[in-house]
């Protein structure tokens, strides 16, 4: 077989794979999108800044662009949206799927916090899953913060002290990095925000799912793109069965206006 048809094969057997699972089959990627757009339901930001925003895998949509700034920017279509990242890697691949997507209100840059000073405030500051230890992070989610213009949204999700295993079912293992509610509210509170909303995320059912996805992929990646739409299913639950614990929170806050 040529290599122009395997090619060929390939890319449509991607396409394929995409269409199926309407996007990215992470299922810890998705649900992380799903919990921000839906707190955000109310909101109607007109400057966005996904700080850390990362990159979907081939499955992604346009090839995997950033797997929250790109739904932010369908949501919010008469926002701005600003993708920062450190890697520059991730920074031409977000690009070049904002191009092929003919995507006109996003825009993706390199550099850390600071490097997106240059846009001024923003209505909305969306920081997830970077900030992974209280006492070491706690600098990035305040500099996070202080791009959030007066009235503006922040919406931070980061882990718990809580991680899920498979032991004969579902358990719950301690560790020692992570949140606490109190701490990240207090955190936030002393940098000039009222928290709205905090809440866990990847509960019973969410983190179930991830975990027999990410097993089912770790054996067979086809496998699990074909399992993908009942894990999904399942994973959704998360996002209404009420659960005490979870593996990571997240958390909303506004900054006080005078």
């Amino acid at each position: 077989m040529s290599e122009f048809r395997k090619d060929r094969i390939s890319r449509l057997l991607v396409s394929a794979g995409r269409a199926f699972c309407l996007g990215d089959p992470n299922i810890r990627a998705r649900l992380r999108s799903l919990h921000c757009r839906r707190v955000l339901q109310r909101s109607d930001p007109k400057r966005i800044l996904d700080a850390g925003c990362g990159r979907s895998g081939e499955l992604g949509w346009f090839g995997g662009i950033a797997p929250i700034a790109f739904p932010l920017s369908m949501q919010f279509p008469d926002a701005l949206v600003v993708g920062l990242d450190q890697y520059e890697e991730i920074t031409n691949h977000n690009r070049g799927c904002a191009a092929k997507g003919h995507l006109r209100n996003m825009v993706f840059e390199t550099g850390t916090i600071q490097t997106a000073r240059k846009y001024g405030t923003f209505d909305l500051v969306v920081f997830s899953d970077i900030a992974r230890d209280a006492p070491r992070d706690s600098k990035l989610i305040q500099d996070a913060a202080s791009l959030v213009a007066l009235g503006g949204a922040l919406v931070i999700i980061c882990p718990t002290t809580w991680r899920a295993v498979w032991k004969n079912g579902l358990a719950w293992v301690p560790v020692e990095t992570g949140f606490i509610p109190d701490r990240i509210t207090g955190m936030l509170q002393a940098s000039g925000f009222e928290v709205q909303h905090v809440s866990p995320i990847f509960r019973k059912w969410g983190a179930s799912a991830s975990l027999l996805y990410e097993g089912v992929s770790s054996l067979a990646f086809p496998l699990a793109v074909l399992l993908f739409p009942v894990l999904m299913t399942l994973a959704l639950l998360d996002m209404h069965v009420s659960c005490a614990t979870g593996e990571a929170l997240i958390v909303v806050a506004t900054r006080f206006v005078g």
